[in-house]
């Protein structure tokens, strides 16, 4: 006997499936073999609500300290990417850097580093905001 059976997912993520049936043979209780998902998300672009498997996505990383502060190079490193058919940047985190100086050393998660702003009031993050979200 085959049975089949169709699970939609809501999450993304890795799954553990194993299916708990009662076996006639054995006269008890018993186990398929055990099955690894890894259910992609769905990622979806700006407005437009497009759909971009994970596999069609082509990230470049910039090391944002090397941009300077926030408006100097950051809008010209939007078009580079662009024209390098590039539809994602990350940009390494633009916290306060902890005691290695490393990109990804951050002393305080809640902090922006001074250096991306010569104003670390609230018009700072909403510059933050601004400079990503409209590209």
């Amino acid at each position: 006997m085959n049975l089949e059976f169709r699970v939609r997912f809501t999450e993304a993520g890795p799954f553990f499936v194993q299916l708990d049936f009662y076996d006639p043979v054995i006269n008890g209780r018993n186990f398929t073999e055990p099955l690894y998902i890894n259910v992609e998300p769905v990622l979806v672009i700006n407005e437009r609500n497009t759909a971009l498997r994970c596999k069609d996505l082509s990230i470049l990383t910039v090391l944002s300290r090397c941009l300077g502060p926030i408006h100097s190079r950051w809008e010209d490193a939007y078009e580079h990417a662009a024209q390098l058919g590039y539809n994602a940047i990350h940009f390494t985190p633009i916290q306060k850097y902890g005691q290695s100086y490393s990109h990804y050393s951050i002393a305080d998660q809640t902090t922006i580093d001074d250096y991306f702003f010569t104003d670390l009031d609230n018009e700072g993050y909403e510059k933050v905001s601004e400079t990503l979200s409209s590209h």
